[in-house]
């Protein structure tokens, strides 16, 4: 389950009972921010895997949001798993490590790099700017190591930022692997409306359903053949001639990162 926030669905006890009656177990994606009859909802529902807490640092919050958050922690923690989004050069993960150990959470973080948005203005960083991050990261992977934390990887890296020095020291100290060519994830919306992921929703076809598709592997296909046209074109200028992108082993950056180089983005019509 997967917003914007999902937990402020009017109806979200109903929803995930509904999914949950199906035989299905539930994983949420969520800013942490939980009310807290809905934490306790979820806290006593055996069918729910993890709650994937996509977090920022404690000083980006107000007090009373701060404190939803450590309330969620504290009574989800072991479903817990902490999504970290990086969106500047001068990141900071240690807050996240400190949270692990304080609350007992999965010793396990969901790590990306923040990509842009089609229909605004979001905070995320250059891809210009990638193998700095990933010397930061690398610097934090050890520490990390120390604690017995292992990282997974979300969409949005480039090969190229990539050293094999560093990939090697990656994995060796948290298991990270990165992700440089992004399938579709799909996402399905309440009425049925499908995407290619949030970040396209607004290129995605009106009225196109999950329904019109025999299953999810049909819909996959669709999305990925529709997107490789752009993903042939990359989002940085070296990106066209790249053997990585040659090679299919990057996909030459996040889609929002392509479609925006090509003139007049805001003006094409939905192309998925």
């Amino acid at each position: 389950m997967i917003g914007g926030e999902p937990t402020l669905h009017p109806e979200f006890e109903k929803i995930y009972d509904i999914i949950t009656g199906c035989g299905l177990s539930v994983t949420i994606f969520s800013n942490g921010v939980i009310d807290k009859q809905r934490v306790e909802f979820l806290a006593e529902k055996d069918n729910l895997i993890n709650v994937l807490v996509n977090i920022r640092t404690p000083v980006e919050y107000s007090k009373k949001d701060w404190k939803k958050i450590l309330f969620v922690l504290s009574q989800l923690n072991k479903k817990v798993i902490l999504s970290y989004r990086i969106y500047k050069i001068d990141f900071d993960l240690t807050f996240l490590f400190d949270l692990i150990d304080r609350y007992q959470l999965k010793r396990l973080i969901n790590l990306a790099i923040a990509c842009p948005s089609l229909v605004s203005d979001n905070v995320h960083p250059p891809l210009e700017k990638h193998r700095e991050i990933v010397e930061r990261m690398v610097e934090f992977s050890y520490e990390s190591k120390k604690r017995n934390i292992r990282w997974y990887p979300d969409y949005g890296f480039i090969l190229c930022a990539f050293t094999k020095e560093n990939l090697k020291k990656l994995k060796m100290n948290t298991g990270f692997v990165p992700l440089t060519n992004c399938y579709p994830p799909i996402e399905v919306a309440p009425d049925l409306r499908v995407f290619r992921c949030f970040g396209l929703a607004s290129q995605s076809k009106h009225g196109l359903k999950i329904t019109d598709f025999k299953n999810l592997q049909e819909a996959e296909r669709y999305f990925f053949s529709r997107s490789l046209v752009f993903k042939r074109i990359g989002a940085l200028e070296k990106c066209f001639k790249c053997r990585y992108l040659i090679n299919q082993k990057c996909g030459g950056g996040c889609m929002v990162h392509i479609l925006k180089r090509l003139p007049r983005y805001q003006n094409l019509t939905p192309i998925f």
